[in-house]
């Protein structure tokens, strides 16, 4: 699977992986891939050799030594048995004795055995084993694998410029005495992270999309107003225009604007106007 393909199986769009993917984060998101498969074959293959030695061990020692232990306990109880016809059938005071003093009652029965005695050779199950809780190691190793995966995988999309050492993180985790995953999220802010990349690919959204939208309304005006057999009606502002509203009803050149003697009468008005003002701060 590739960096791009990972992004769109966890929901990304395509303006998201646009975004997200750039080399940087390809080249981390392969090289924590590969370090998930190397630690998942390591792992599996550790548990395959627990399981392998777990069975050996006990086929060849268990199956044996529980096996003995039931033979010697069936003739044990076939001596005693024995024993106890011998004393039970016995008229000698002294063969009465003797059984008393080996902890038989005189009516031949055993006396009641003392309290916590001393059995170098009883069977103490605390040392062994079972094979539901092997099972139930088995899964919780392959729980630990998953969120190990899930880590790796969402670190390489929150941080793709922070290479992320698992065997580190799981060292100062143990020392921590603190779950792996829990002790990454803490150490590197991961809640804050994915907030702020959920806030990123919400404004990346936005943003495409009011782009999308100006872009679509730029070309809608450059085509309405551009071409002029499209651009909607207005009053011409050419100065050439005979104007009735504003009283001009003929162009420029018909209307005599300059009077009969053209710009002469401008100048010679000018020159009036002139004369008064003067004439007018003079008094």
């Amino acid at each position: 699977m590739t960096y791009a393909e990972m992004l769109r199986a966890n929901g990304a769009t395509e303006e998201e992986v646009k975004l997200l993917d750039v080399p940087s984060a390809r080249k981390a998101f392969d090289a924590q891939q590969a370090a998930i498969a190397a630690a998942t074959a390591d792992a599996e293959a550790r548990v395959n050799s627990y399981k392998e030695e777990a069975d050996k061990w006990y086929n060849n020692t268990i199956l044996p030594n529980y096996t003995k232990m039931e033979q010697e306990r069936a003739a044990a109880l076939a001596n005693e048995s024995r024993a106890r016809a011998l004393i039970l059938a016995s008229t000698d005071e002294g063969l009465k004795k003797v059984a008393a003093d080996m902890g038989f009652k005189p009516d031949g029965t055993p006396a009641a055995a003392p309290a916590n005695p001393a059995a170098p050779n009883s069977f103490d199950a605390s040392k062994y084993v079972t094979v539901d809780a092997l099972n139930q190691m088995s899964d919780s190793v392959g729980a630990g694998l998953a969120a190990l995966q899930d880590m790796v995988l969402e670190h390489s999309q929150l941080f793709p410029d922070r290479r992320l050492d698992v065997r580190a993180i799981r060292a100062e985790a143990v020392a921590a005495r603190k779950n792996v995953y829990d002790y990454w999220e803490q150490k590197f802010g991961v809640p804050a992270a994915r907030t702020a990349r959920e806030e990123a690919a919400k404004k990346a959204h936005d943003d495409a999309i009011r782009k999308e939208e100006r872009d679509k309304t730029v070309a809608e005006l450059a085509s309405q107003y551009a071409n002029p057999n499209t651009v909607p009606a207005s009053s011409s502002s050419n100065i050439f225009t005979p104007r009735p509203s504003a009283g001009r009803d003929k162009a420029p050149w018909e209307s005599s604007l300059d009077g009969a003697n053209g710009s002469n009468d401008r100048v010679a008005k000018a020159a009036k106007l002139f004369v008064e003002k003067q004439a007018a701060r003079t008094n």
